[in-house]
C-alpha cells in the first residue's frame, strides 16, 4: 500500500512539475492587435474566433493551454476556429 501511495505521489508531482515550465501565454503580446488580426483572418476564412484567456501564473490555464496544444485537439480547432491566446496578467492588466 505504501508503494502505491508513493508511486501515485511521484506521478502527480511529475505532472505538476512538467506543467510548471509550460507558458502558453505571451506576456508581451498586444491582445488588441492579436484580436484585430484574428477578426480579419476569421472574415477571410469564414471561421469563428475562440479567445483563450488565461495567465501563466494559473495552473488551470496552463493545463488548458497544454490540452489545446495537443496535436489532435489543435488540428480540430484549426479547422473551425481562429484561436487567440490572451494573457490576462496577474494584477497588472
Amino acid at each position: 500500500m505504501k508503494k502505491i501511495i508513493l508511486i501515485s505521489a511521484l506521478l502527480f508531482s511529475f505532472n505538476g512539475w512538467s506543467l510548471s515550465e509550460y507558458r502558453p501565454y505571451d506576456e508581451t503580446a498586444d491582445a488588441h492587435q492579436d484580436i484585430a488580426e484574428a477578426v480579419k483572418l476569421a472574415k477571410k476564412s469564414d471561421k469563428h474566433i475562440l479567445l483563450e484567456m488565461g495567465g501563466n501564473w494559473c495552473p488551470d490555464c496552463r493545463t488548458l493551454g497544454a490540452y489545446l496544444a495537443r496535436e489532435d485537439i489543435k488540428a480540430w480547432l484549426d479547422d473551425r476556429f481562429i484561436l487567440v491566446p490572451v494573457d490576462v496578467g496577474e494584477w497588472d492588466k
